[in-house]
């Protein structure tokens, strides 16, 4: 049995590349082929004529097209369409009528820029919108092509259902996500909640045998992730000037590494190690003593979050709809208002002054989080796809 995961790269490797290769291994896990298409895993080349190709008012797909019919996989399981498969993509897969499962990652289904976020405020104007004209007047993109392409390929996404009529299956990694999808229209009984794993490689297991800092950790505080606007690195910033007794640290890439290279240039308590390997940021992870998300949109669903709490660590949340409930219930969480560092730097403190994660607890979240029970959830999307199918 075949399963064809489709995937447009994006520029920037990301969280969602993480999940679609552990999706492939999960696929591989229950006996299933996962194909990859397409099948170079760079970020695509020529995008000006792929793009336009893809809002063509056609219902053929000719690249994809080939492939399905050459390789005859069961379904499709999508990921992300843009720019360069687009709306044609789907009115082939309708016409075709091709099986397809969707994991969604983000709010491109009512918005152009997927963060649901304008000018550092949460943004939803057009969610019951079917036209993105708003998203043209504001360059919700920040790049005028882009806003145009993505404007363009929402409108047909939504003025032709295409959504609803191509998807069989959706799958949301969050409880969020699941409930965005059905208030925007798609059916209930269409949307499934699997939460994405936490996957390590045998090296990064065998890191994690031998780690065991608590009480020697030599950070009080660590981000690790994009250094981007929509992830609240600047209020981060201010928090780290706000609290000199805690030593912070910071990983990762991106527009605002400058600003995160100079405050680590004068501020005495806060580390800047640059991007580093999954390993060394699960190494860092468990040298100090809480995690840190201080992102300012609607976080779909943060993996970063997710290995802090797989290690066992205490991880400050923004409090907005997306991911509250990473504060309750078996997760342990504290909220802070985003956009608020003297907020954050409260919830920090109580973090760090709350009782250690027991053994037990650890456990429990490890079993959450486990790739087993992802492969069990992977294995019931299969048995569901096969009866539509």
């Amino acid at each position: 049995m075949k399963v064809l995961i489709v995937h447009v790269p994006y520029e920037h490797r990301g969280g969602e590349e993480v999940h679609v290769d552990a999706l492939a291994l999960g696929y591989q896990k229950i006996g299933v082929t996962p194909l990859l298409f397409p099948t170079d895993r760079n970020p695509p080349t020529a995008l000006l004529g792929k793009s336009i190709d893809s809002l063509k008012q056609s219902d053929d797909s000719p690249e994809i097209a080939a492939f399905w019919n050459d390789q005859k996989p069961v379904y499709i399981h999508l990921h992300n369409a843009f720019p360069t498969l687009g709306p044609r993509f789907f009115r082939w897969a309708i016409r075709h009528r091709v099986p397809i499962a969707m994991t969604v990652h983000n709010h491109r289904f009512f918005c152009t820029n997927g963060l649901a976020l304008r000018d550092k405020r949460i943004c939803k104007d057009c969610f019951s919108s079917k036209v993105a004209w708003r998203s043209m007047i504001y360059n919700c993109n920040g790049d005028l092509k882009k806003t145009i392409y993505h404007s363009l390929a929402l409108t047909q996404m939504r003025t032709q259902d295409l959504h609803a009529r191509a998807i069989t299956r959706f799958v949301a990694p969050s409880p969020y996500l699941q409930g965005e999808l059905v208030r925007v229209g798609m059916p209930r009984e269409k949307v499934l909640h699997i939460l994405n794993p936490v996957v390590w490689t045998e090296a990064e297991m065998a890191c994690d045998a031998g780690a065991g800092n608590a009480g020697a950790e030599k950070y009080g505080a660590i981000y690790a992730g994009r250094l981007s606007q929509e992830k609240g690195i600047q209020e981060l910033l201010v928090t780290v000037g706000l609290m000199p007794e805690v030593k912070f640290v910071i990983a990762g890439d991106g527009p605002e590494r400058p600003a995160v290279e100079a405050a680590a240039a004068k501020l005495a308590n806060l580390d800047f190690v640059g991007p580093v390997t999954h390993e060394r940021v699960l190494e860092l992870i468990d040298d100090s003593r809480v995690a840190v998300l201080p992102s300012i949109c609607n976080e779909t669903l943060s993996t970063f979050a997710l290995e802090s709490f797989f290690q066992g660590k205490r991880c400050v949340i923004p409090a907005l709809d997306s991911t509250s409930w990473l504060a309750s219930g078996d997760f342990p969480g504290h909220l802070a208002k985003p956009g608020n560092p003297y907020s954050l730097a409260k919830a920090i403190g109580i973090a760090l002054s709350s009782p250690r994660i027991s053994l037990e607890q650890k456990l429990a979240l490890r079993s959450k989080l486990s790739f087993e029970r992802f492969c069990s959830d992977l294995k019931g999307l299969v048995q569901e796809m096969a009866v539509v199918r």
